[in-house]
């Protein structure tokens, strides 16, 4: 037998390469593309790295594998290219011989070896090629052990797609077997390089086909928004991870005949799956994916090492209502016509697309899909090739599935960018789809908006909740006043009222009801100043046996008459100072000042029951009409019982009754002071719009529970930061009302830490009794720029997040909250219509029984299983196609140590025509001017979410809840304090010059200084162009990435500094 060891070869006699001269082609424009792309920077280039690690066992001779390298690189043209600095042409080199390096590991351990193994293809795979100097392939030998070794072979995508690999390998096999013997392989001809770059550019299809997918993509073309762990980078990263899914033989087969009988392949079978999973996930049915096509198979001849592939934005509407057997025939049809059309490549449609071009994602495709058949094995003679890796650490797309079909089973790998997305977030993602598969293959008929993706303990079902001991809200307070009497419950400013006192004043008031024939459950007005007699009508109205209906006169008096008319209350609860100012209508007014004299002050006996209304609270209503909850004494007693393990609220505590008691979140700041023996601080009107006396009045009252909206709260933060540091006597801050965002909460943790007073975040909902969830908010939550955590529902209460088909969504999708449980409210008052729509049966509970809240709000479940809070469902934005997240923008701006808050909302300029705002706070005394604002959020969010208008303001308005009052804000369609004005023209000298580069490659007549290029049209093989212009005229390079994010004024003076800094650098900015 041949010793394949020796070195002593006898060389092939005949060499045809020698002598041969270098060649100059142009690149196909798919080379095009892919070379823009590498001048993105250096991630850019790597992502382009295809690097093969091919497993061989048995005795490997470097020297042979050194020759059949030689002979593959002289046989395929595309192995010796080199391209030039401008991107336009292409030289193909008679020399580009690769050396093969070897680097022997064999002598370490088995751990430290795996380790270096893993260091060596990482550098492999991070390591950009020269595009212009070559060579673009690198080739290694590992050895192991003796008869253990990987080849691993490097390569730019610019000269070498998938399809190419086989071709190479192939080759390169047959060259190591025949050159153990001395001898010259037996080889297919090879397709002529540079005939298929000659043929690439006279295909005479190419304008047909290009109509074909202009047509394709008109419209409003979609914007894949998967859920996301991070959001994205302003300018989008590279870095990417890979994680694999093994479909067994089983299930494989059974795909198989699944799409079979629907006349499909096992490639339409998966993608349609594909296509109903991005469904599921992003909530979208209009939908590009990304298929690639090798040009190779469209040749007579595809044995040829080159970059032919293409890329084909394939559109696919997803009809909810169709069955997956539906789609599949739908995709079927859709994916033959494109590849009828093959001759476009993806770059060239995209200038003539009407897109904004976003420098945070790729364009116009997000995922590709796409399958690789393994066929036979490669022949290395004596050595075995066992398996081939392809290691990726960056990606050009967010998601890029590759199916590998070995004719038995399936391996699924996905490619993802690791800067977006969390590995285990990708491996749940190919957990669905392995489910999704189980399922249709299971039953094809199934609608593809209802196919199970979930597993049985992530879809959920009969849920487990805590109970409690719920008692009559009056019962447990006079409790209370008997243990307590000659404590202060109730303080007033000047007028203070022990337990015993407000009892009996109440008891009085009470009886005086009874006698004006209040019975169980009826409804019963309350109209008083906030001052005392809140809290004696309240439970003077309880103790009655009635409800109460609050009537803030603070409140506009026409919704006041609407709702005392639409309770049909027949009497009114009054203080002399605001009866006569009502507008009662049928109502009897009592009036509480005079209303119990001479009557008894022990307590009524009224045999109240826990079901027994507590209130009716009107909020406001999609139809502009207000819409009253119905609340019992069992939903409010409850929501004590099942939160006094995280809060112990105690007779120590005091409380302020900062909102008004027409807003809910006073019913918890009510009981929780009366209920515990603690004492309730009555905080007037005018006090509670001025934070410098609010913030006196805390430390003065010595105050331990407060509670806020997040509005309110930013205002007594910015306060307590205009004067030295309180001493207050805080122990909890409980926020809720609306969304809190964490950042608002820095300069306050930064003053007084995040251990005492606790900060708390309590998602609430009115029709669900005030609280929801409850969520510690930390330094650590705050300084990682989470979102808005709302923790875990409260033990009594379940949450299910669901789709608008009410199916469950996975971790990390965005579904509307329906809340569960014991907190529930009875319904809205006299609104049948309304109460099927929002109080119904729960679609998971299979006893039937349960009733759930639809909130109309959005929520996410983390990993972690904590929920982070979205928003309004009907306050989603979307702009030009891109998903808005309009408290992102929030977050941002108020991370800039200049602002002290902001709040972003959208306008319309005209009909059709939405726009986002941003209406900023600036600390006093500070100068930010609107461009320094934009430039800012520049640096962090992508340009869509970038506001068009910015607007500065005094202070944020607040409603009479305490809540931000987006109706108060100006509606000004105008940018006000920005300090390069848009019409301003390019200065002399820098500015004109590049101004005349942007004219020349933008083909627009008029640039201004504050103008950016991509605005204006610009995209990336524009931007390169611009700076290898750039570089002739001045001898300077920039970095063409610069030009997503300033304006030509600051790259101007960018190229200023750079040419006129000594010893300045010519390259790369």
């Amino acid at each position: 037998m041949h010793d394949v060891s020796r070195t002593d070869l006898t060389p092939v006699d005949f060499d045809p390469f020698v002598g041969a001269a270098v060649v100059t082609l142009p690149l196909t424009v798919q080379q095009s593309e892919v070379w823009v792309e590498s001048q993105m920077g250096p991630e850019a280039s790597c992502a382009f790295n295809q690097c093969f690690v091919l497993h061989l066992k048995g005795p490997l001779s470097v020297e042979v594998m050194q020759f059949a390298l030689d002979q593959v690189v002289r046989r395929h043209d595309g192995l010796r290219a080199r391209f030039d600095e401008k991107g336009d042409k292409q030289r193909i080199v008679a020399d580009g011989d690769v050396r093969l390096a070897l680097e022997d590991l064999s002598a370490f351990q088995e751990r430290e070896r795996k380790g270096m193994v893993d260091q060596i293809l990482d550098r492999e795979v991070s390591e950009p090629f020269d595009l212009v100097n070559g060579p673009l392939l690198r080739a290694k030998v590992l050895r192991e052990a003796a008869n253990s070794h990987r080849l691993v072979l490097t390569v730019h995508h610019i000269v070498c797609d998938g399809w190419s690999s086989s071709v190479l390998f192939s080759d390169l096999a047959a060259s190591y077997a025949a050159g153990c013997f001395g001898l010259a392989a037996q080889l297919a001809e090879p397709m002529s390089y540079r005939k298929y770059v000659a043929s690439v550019a006279d295909a005479k299809e190419a304008a047909t086909d290009e109509a074909y997918w202009l047509e394709q993509l008109t419209g409003e073309l979609p914007t894949l928004d998967l859920p996301l762990d991070h959001k994205r980078p302003a300018l989008r990263s590279r870095n990417g991870a890979r994680e694999t899914l093994r479909v067994g033989p089983e299930l494989y087969g059974h795909i198989k005949t699944t799409g079979a009988s629907q006349g499909a392949t096992l490639f339409h079978t998966l993608l349609a799956a594909f296509e109903v999973l991005m469904f599921r996930l992003s909530g979208q049915s209009d939908l590009i994916v990304g298929i690639p096509i090798a040009g190779q198979s469209e040749l007579e001849n595809g044995h040829l090492v080159a970059h032919c592939v293409t890329t084909l934005p394939l559109r696919c509407r997803v009809d909810p209502s169709s069955t997956f057997a539906q789609l599949l025939r739908q995709i079927r049809s859709v994916l033959r016509e494109g590849q009828a059309h093959p001759n476009v490549t993806f770059g060239s449609l995209l200038p003539k697309l009407a897109i904004k071009r976003d420098p945070s994602r790729p364009a116009l495709i997000s995922a590709v899909f796409n399958i690789d058949r393994i066929g036979a094995s490669f022949d290395f003679g004596q050595l075995l090739l066992e398996r081939v890796e392809t290691p990726k650490r960056f990606v050009t797309f967010d998601l890029n599935v590759n199916v590998v079909d070995s004719g038995q089973d399936l391996l699924i790998e996905c490619d993802y960018n690791r800067d977006i997305l969390e590995a285990g977030t990708v491996r749940r993602q190919l957990e669905h789809l392995a489910t999704l598969l189980d399922e249709i293959a299971r039953d094809v008929e199934q609608s593809v908006a209802r196919i199970n993706i979930l597993s049985a303990e992530e879809r959920g079902g009969l849920v487990d909740v805590a109970t409690y001991d719920t008692s009559p809200l009056h019962s447990l307070f006079e409790a209370r006043a008997s243990a307590t009497p000659d404590s202060e419950a109730v303080a007033a400013g000047e007028q203070r009222l022990t337990y015993r006192e407000l009892n009996a004043r109440a008891n009085r008031i009470a009886h005086a009801l009874r006698q004006k024939g209040v019975q169980r459950n009826d409804i019963v007005g309350l109209a008083v100043e906030r001052n005392a007699d809140v809290a004696v009508g309240i439970l003077a109205i309880l103790k009655a046996g009635a409800a109460y209906l609050p009537l803030d006169p603070d409140y506009p008096r026409d919704r006041l008459a609407f709702i005392v008319g639409d309770a049909k209350a027949r009497l009114v609860l009054a203080s002399s100072k605001v009866r006569d100012s009502l507008q009662l209508g049928a109502a009897e007014c009592l009036d509480m000042a005079t209303a119990g004299d001479g009557l008894p002050e022990a307590n009524p006996d009224v045999a109240s029951v826990p079901a027994d209304l507590a209130y009716v609270i009107y909020t406001s209503g999609s139809t502009g009409k207000p819409k009253g909850v119905l609340v019992t004494h069992a939903n409010v007693a409850r929501l004590f019982s099942a939160t006094d393990p995280w809060f112990s609220f105690g007779p120590g505590d005091v409380w302020t009754l900062f909102h008004s008691y027409a807003f809910d979140f006073s019913v918890w700041e009510l009981w929780g002071a009366l209920l515990y023996g603690g004492r309730l601080v009555i905080v007037p009107y005018r006090i509670g719009r001025d934070p410098a006396a609010f913030r006196k009045l805390l430390v003065e009252e010595r105050v331990t529970i407060l509670n806020q909206t997040p509005s309110a709260f930013r205002q007594l933060i910015q306060a307590d930061l205009d004067e030295a540091p309180a001493a207050y006597a805080l122990r909890e801050i409980i926020f809720g009302g609306e969304a809190l965002e964490l950042q608002s909460l820095k300069p306050w943790i930064g003053r007084y830490g995040d251990g005492r007073p606790r900060l708390v975040n309590m998602y609430g909902i009115t029709e669900t009794t005030v609280h929801v969830t409850y969520r510690p908010i930390t330094r650590a939550d705050v300084e990682a720029g989470r979102g808005s955590v709302i923790g875990e529902p409260i033990p009594d209460l379940y949450i299910r997040l669901l789709d608008e088909r009410g199916e469950p969504v996975p971790v990390g999708v965005p579904g509307e909250i329906w809340v569960g449980g014991a907190g529930v409210a009875n319904g809205y008052l006299n609104r049948p219509e309304l109460n099927a729509q929002r109080f119904v049966a729960d679609p998971l509970d299979p006893t039937g029984s349960a009733r759930l809240y639809r909130a109309g709000d959005l929520a996410r479940r983390l990993p972690d299983g904590e929920l982070e809070f979205l928003g309004r469902i009907d306050a989603q934005v979307k702009i030009r196609g891109f998903r808005i997240e309009l408290g992102e923008i929030e977050a941002t701006l108020n991370a800039h140590p200049l602002v002290r808050q902001s709040v972003v909302v959208t306008r319309e300029a005209r009909p059709g025509d939405t726009r986002v705002v941003a209406y900023v706070v600036v600390n006093g005394g500070e100068d930010l001017t609107v461009s320094d604002v934009r430039k800012y959020l520049r640096t962090s969010l992508p340009d869509y979410m970038i506001p068009s208008f910015v607007v500065t303001l005094q202070s944020l308005p607040l409603t009479a809840n305490g809540k931000l009052d987006v109706g108060a804000l100006p509606n000004v369609f105008r940018s006000v304090g920005d300090d390069v004005p848009l019409s301003e023209p390019p200065a002399p000298g820098m500015e004109q010059l590049l101004a005349g580069i942007w004219r020349e490659a933008l083909r627009v007549e008029k640039i201004n200084a504050g103008d950016n290029f991509f605005d204006l049209g610009g995209h990336s093989l524009l931007a390169v162009r611009v700076a290898v212009v750039l570089q002739g005229q001045i001898g300077w390079r920039m970095d063409p990435r610069s030009l997503f994010f300033q304006t030509l004024r600051q790259v101007a003076a960018q190229a200023e500094a750079a040419v006129t800094r000594p010893h300045a650098t010519k390259g790369i900015a």
